[in-house]
């Protein structure tokens, strides 16, 4: 009897041992646990789905993101998309001096006496418009267009007993006259961007994000200036005309990073940009006189080069508690690295020198952004 006793107690605790405990049994975890995804985390794609459940479905706020299986979908969810971003850039290092005034317009005599006129481009304005195509939770294809103008026109009057020298006009000729009193020039710089990327998750939670990017970039860049002067009466005004333009395809690298603070929608955000771009920079210089018209002085240049684009932005925004709607704002600076810029170009014809012609032209400013994710 004994015997039979300690058998059936030994039976009764081995199925307590391997009876399941139901989650309802234990007690609450209060503590919440952000898992990490991405290529960095431990979660994959399917995984952040099925985290990711649909926001209409969800009560309450959306933002206490993996406090239960179906909260709305984190911050690094590649989703599909469209966005378009407003940009007020200054161009940087683009300046031309195509007049300074003097004592004399005999080269011998001459002296500057100060004042000088140059072209100083202020902020300019464009636009950049995209679409995602989400590939999964983690990967999206990203298509990009960006557009952006700017220009300046200035002119400087000489101070009696005094006479302007037009500084972009070719030595060889003379740059000063008695009637080099009044000067003018126009000065643009306008650029075109279009890529094609593809986008991955690196590293991940429900509130912050780092991806990655890798794609092609095309890129046309263009520098048009006109500078007019009196030299001399019987030429009438004289004219220095340029253009340069650029295009370029080359592969485009980038990181990006997100931080968002739950239960508030406020986020910040920083990006890195590079781009290798392969292309030819075409540049035409002609010098006229009003009166005759014939070309004084001329010049065509091709130059094959690389040129490297460097970008950088930070800033914050907030989105909506789904995350269909968010809006940034930050400051941005770029640099077109081995560029051929107007000034530099000018400086070689007029010293018949065209090796070593490259500046880094650069735009810095403000960019806001309105994207619609679903």
């Amino acid at each position: 009897m004994g015997k039979l006793y300690r058998l059936s107690s030994s039976l009764m605790l081995g199925v307590l041992l391997l009876t399941p405990v139901h989650a309802a049994d234990q007690a609450p975890d209060t503590k919440v646990q952000q898992a990490s995804y991405g290529v960095l985390g431990n979660w994959s794609a399917g995984h952040v789905q099925q985290v990711s459940a649909s926001c209409d479905a969800t009560s309450g706020n959306c933002d206490t993101c993996c406090s239960s299986p179906c909260c709305c979908s984190p911050v690094s969810q590649h989703r599909c998309g469209v966005f378009a971003d407003i940009l007020f850039l200054r161009p940087g290092n683009v300046d031309v001096v195509y007049a300074d005034e003097q004592t004399s317009f005999d080269p011998a005599l001459a002296s500057p006496t100060g004042p000088v006129g140059r072209t100083n481009i202020d902020s300019g304005t464009g636009f950049r418009i995209g679409a995602n195509w989400a590939l999964d939770d983690c990967a999206s294809l990203v298509a990009t267009y960006t557009w952006f103008e700017s220009g300046t026109d200035n002119e400087i009057a000489a101070t009696p007993g005094t006479v302007l020298n037009m500084t972009v006009a070719h030595p060889s000729v003379l740059t000063s006259g008695a009637t080099s009193l009044a000067a003018s020039a126009s000065h643009d710089i306008d650029f075109q961007l279009l890529d094609i990327d593809y986008r991955s998750l690196l590293w991940g939670n429900c509130d912050a994000a780092i991806d990655y990017t890798v794609g092609l970039r095309y890129a046309h860049l263009s520098q048009d200036f006109l500078a007019s002067q009196e030299i001399f009466a019987a030429a009438g005004l004289t004219t220095v005309a340029t253009q340069i333009d650029f295009d370029g395809v080359g592969i485009h690298f980038g990181l990006d990073g997100l931080k968002r603070r739950s239960g508030t929608g406020l986020l910040l955000y920083a990006k890195g940009d590079v781009s290798f771009l392969a292309g030819e920079f075409k540049a035409d210089y002609r010098q006229t006189n009003q009166f005759g018209g014939a070309a004084v002085i001329g010049n065509d240049l091709a130059d094959y080069r690389v040129v490297t684009i460097l970008e950088s932005e930070l800033g914050v925004g907030w989105e909506s508690n789904c995350g269909r709607l968010r809006v940034t704002g930050g400051y941005a600076v770029s640099g077109w690295l081995n560029t051929l810029t107007t000034g530099s170009y000018i400086d070689g014809v007029r010293a018949g020198s065209y090796t070593d012609l490259s500046e880094t032209l650069a735009f810095n400013g403000l960019v806001s952004r309105i994207e619609l994710r679903y």
